[in-house]
């Protein structure tokens, strides 16, 4: 008897087989569902580390534009070969998102700095450099892009989750 994890299944190969000449969008969108979960929760994470050490600023908002620039982002992607000037400014709005996350991101890094705690501070580059990184590569040609998102995937994340996870073992 199939299940319905099955049967989804069977639906995204059979949807990805029909649809192989947009196969690298379907690809796209997928990486855009995966930033729309994993950033915020990277994120949340570096908040709730110095939340434990005393860090008072609130994860609220900067969780709503982590996603909303995640979200202005895919429309300008959206928008790239439609209209340029539409998909510039959508990805204005998600650049701004990106710039309030970083003025929050580098308090939570001055906090630590302050406390003497290098490697927690070390931590917030990971969303200032690796997250900047994302920036600059949407302006790739989108065969060159991709690669390049999943080594900064690879880099970024696989890295931030070794190292958080040695510094709260620690």
């Amino acid at each position: 008897q199939m299940c319905i994890r099955d049967s989804f299944i069977q639906y995204l190969i059979a949807f990805v087989i029909e649809n192989v000449n947009t196969t690298p969008m379907v690809a796209q969108h997928l990486r855009y569902i995966d930033s729309l979960v994993s950033l915020p929760l990277l994120l949340f994470s570096y908040w709730k580390l110095a939340n434990v050490d005393g860090y008072t600023g609130d994860f609220a908002l900067m969780c709503i534009l982590t996603i909303g620039m995640v979200v202005f982002q895919l429309i300008a992607e959206y928008f790239s070969t439609a209209g340029p000037q539409l998909s510039l400014l959508f990805y204005l709005f998600s650049l701004l998102c990106y710039i309030y996350i970083l003025i929050r991101v580098i308090n939570i890094m001055n906090f630590y700095k302050n406390q003497g705690a290098t490697a927690k501070y070390n931590l917030g580059w990971f969303f200032v450099i690796g997250w900047l990184a994302y920036i600059f590569g949407y302006f790739l040609h989108p065969n060159f892009k991709y690669v390049v998102y999943s080594i900064i995937d690879f880099v970024v994340k696989g890295l931030y989750t070794i190292t958080i996870t040695n510094i709260v073992q620690g």
